[in-house]
């Protein structure tokens, strides 16, 4: 049974359900006119021939996100994705969760809608975790955290309904290489189907890879954040940390280039002397 199926508000109109709950009225009337604004809010973008991609949270906050999302998903994806969930490949139940997601809506006849991170929240996880000592809900390492995020990637590529969308907001060179060659396996199927795959990068970050994904015909977003530097100043610090290993990628990737001009520079030098060497290495910058 898909608990989601079923409004997180019914305590409104259901007096023992609320008893139960232990939740004041004006809780459940404000959690009621919340819901109804959120409504209006995805008719309007409905009515505009779009999609909204509801981000994800700290677990503590989650499941409430989920619920709600998969509530007006089950109202609004019907012929076309208009709400779009967000799952974090670093937690241990997120493959899960995402193969019974897609096999819901295939048993529905509904299309799937989701964008994968790897998630920004590792930290402050564990930390809860070894406070109220219970098993942390997120991956140990980040060789785990890169295989699930690529184990679902290539499940999803492979298993949506018709009519779906799915985003691969990733960074990571390997990922994007294994995201295209599922896509390029099952080309012709969603095209068919007409099911998106797309790509999204936040800006400043793996500008390379953007600008190659949609030179290639492929669907890419650039995230750009916005607002008040003290509401931002979280956010920054959380992508300056994944900036710092996405530099060290990049470094490693330079050394390599170096080696490869200094040794045509060097082919150049044995071949045609001194004035050839440097004739070659202009060449190539």
């Amino acid at each position: 049974m898909n608990i989601h199926a079923y409004p997180i508000y019914a305590p409104l109109k259901n007096p023992l359900a609320a008893k139960i709950a232990n939740v004041k009225p004006q809780t459940l009337a404000a959690l009621d006119l919340w819901m109804k604004r959120i409504h209006s809010v995805v008719e309007v973008i409905k009515r505009a021939d779009a999609y909204s991609m509801v981000d994800a949270e700290q677990t503590f906050i989650q499941y409430t996100i989920d619920s709600v999302t998969r509530q007006l998903q089950r109202i609004y994806n019907n012929d076309k994705v208009v709400i779009m969930n967000t799952f974090q490949a670093y937690l241990k139940r997120t493959k899960r969760n995402v193969g019974l997601e897609v096999l819901a809506c295939k048993m529905r006849g509904k299309p799937y809608g989701s964008k994968l991170v790897r998630g920004a929240y590792g930290t402050e996880e564990n930390k809860i975790a070894l406070e109220q000592q219970v098993e942390s809900p997120v991956f140990p390492n980040k060789m785990l955290v890169d295989k699930s995020y690529n184990d679902i990637v290539q499940f999803v590529i492979k298993n949506v309904p018709p009519h779906s969308h799915f985003t691969v907001a990733s960074h990571n060179e390997t990922t994007l290489e294994l995201a295209l060659a599922a896509v390029e396996d099952r080309k012709k199927e969603l095209e068919v189907q007409k099911s998106q795959i797309s790509f999204a990068q936040l800006r400043g970050l793996s500008d390379n890879l953007t600008y190659h994904l949609a030179q290639t015909g492929h669907y890419t977003f650039k995230y750009m954040p916005y607002g008040p530097i003290e509401n931002l100043a979280p956010y920054l610090f959380r992508r300056a940390e994944e900036a710092s290993y996405i530099w060290l990628e990049g470094q490693k990737k330079l050394v390599h280039v170096r080696h490869e001009l200094f040794d045509v520079r060097k082919f150049h030098y044995k071949f045609f002397g001194a004035l050839g060497g440097i004739v070659g290495l202009i060449a190539l910058i």
